[in-house]
């Protein structure tokens, strides 16, 4: 028995389909790619991972990695157990437990990704030491160096919004920065937001063309052997399995990316219009 369980009353244990799960929130910056893979692995292999937590709307509360896994090897089910969360700092809150006492606890980069969003939901300072178990020196360190990278995130939104030919004036308002300073940062601007892009896009497309030369050449060589008789048809077969489970984990990964993207997004457009 796991520490977590040991820690609450587990709740009732239903299946869903995975294209019903909703997900409101993330707690990790980003999803570890490799342990995506190693449950993927484990799953072909017969084994029942442990039912993620959602609660009776079909809200994610935690099991990102193992939803993942059963996408990638084409599982359309996943099984669940059902929890009672109140909010969604309750749902944060329980979430990051789930994490801290699991196989993949969290990295300084999911923490203060977590308390930049208990931040945005005007969660107090003191509160959020007890909301996630941390002591209060390292919370008050954690939320001063969230509330600066914010700072310097609404100065980059409102040179954007001004690049794109808001006047300085609305956007200083509308992203509660100060107008001097904005002043001060907007000149050159657009053309170099431009230049990053194209930049960007260009590295995009080499690494990847890279990539696909390097996939056709291992499935060349998987064809080679298999003519020349040095692989037998299922070694063949494992082969380029690999290449295609690889390739999925990949797209997978991209689309976290942008589920992940659209949730800032959302965050940003509703704080704005408050």
């Amino acid at each position: 028995m796991s520490s977590r369980s040991r820690s609450r009353s587990r709740g009732r244990v239903v299946t869903r389909k995975i294209e019903d799960l909703k997900i409101k929130c993330y707690v990790r910056k980003e999803l570890d790619q490799d342990h995506v893979l190693h449950l993927a692995e484990l799953l072909e292999d017969g084994v029942n991972l442990d039912p993620i937590q959602i609660t009776k709307g079909n809200i994610v509360v935690a099991g990102r990695h193992r939803i993942e896994a059963h996408l990638l090897v084409d599982r359309e089910t996943i099984r669940c157990e059902l929890v009672q969360v109140s909010d969604e700092v309750e749902m944060i809150s329980m979430a990051f437990k789930e994490n801290a006492g699991g196989p993949l606890p969290p990295k300084r980069q999911d923490i203060e990704h977590t308390v930049a969003m208990l931040l945005d939901r005007n969660v107090a300072m003191k509160n959020i030491g007890d909301i996630l178990g941390l002591p209060a020196g390292l919370t008050r360190r954690y939320c001063q160096e969230v509330k600066s990278r914010v700072s310097r995130a609404k100065m980059q939104h409102a040179r954007g919004a001004v690049a794109g030919g808001m006047s300085p004036t609305k956007a200083a308002e509308k992203f509660g920065v100060k107008l001097d300073t904005l002043r001060a940062h907007v000149s050159g601007r657009k053309r170099r937001r431009q230049n990053a892009v194209a930049e960007i896009k260009a590295t995009l497309t080499k690494t990847y063309r890279g990539l696909g030369q390097k996939n056709a050449n291992a499935c060349r060589k998987v064809i080679d052997q298999f003519q020349d008789g040095d692989l037998t048809e299922k070694q063949a077969r494992e082969v380029i399995g690999k290449v295609k489970l690889l390739l999925a984990k990949s797209t997978r990964s991209v689309e976290d990316w942008e589920g992940r993207f659209e949730a800032l997004v959302s965050t940003t457009d509703l704080e704005t219009e408050s």
